[in-house]
């Protein structure tokens, strides 16, 4: 293994000219590797996705990752930055719907709105 420096600019920004970049260290393989049998989400990785994308449950999406690459054969199960490959895949998830408990509505709230419009749609 050897340690590198990855430097990560948000995808939607594009630095100006002398711009600081964040950088971090991140340990690249220098051969592709399997996902280790007993991996588990790293703290650290959990958090940055939990700042980068709140709406994304990393628990959840966790678990998906795991099981996607553990399923995975071959050389296309394999890969040299397992760290990256999570930011990608955190990048590419969809909204659960649950990782933000305070903006949900409660199913009384969903019972008036249907009976709102049901009211709407049917005058007395």
């Amino acid at each position: 293994m050897e340690e590198v420096e990855v430097r990560v600019v948000p995808a939607a920004v594009a630095p100006a000219p002398g711009t600081d970049i964040a950088v971090v260290k991140a340990t690249v393989e220098k051969k592709a590797t399997h996902l280790p049998l007993d991996w588990q989400l790293p703290s650290e990785w959990m958090g940055w996705a939990q700042t980068r994308r709140p709406e994304v449950d990393p628990f959840l999406e966790g678990e998906k990752f795991a099981n996607f690459w553990w399923a995975k054969s071959g050389k296309d199960g394999t890969k040299r930055n397992w760290q990256a490959t999570w930011r990608n895949w955190i990048l590419n998830a969809k909204a659960s719907g649950h990782a933000n408990w305070d903006n949900r509505i409660s199913d009384t709230e969903i019972i008036a709105e249907a009976a709102r419009r049901y009211d709407e749609k049917n005058p007395h």
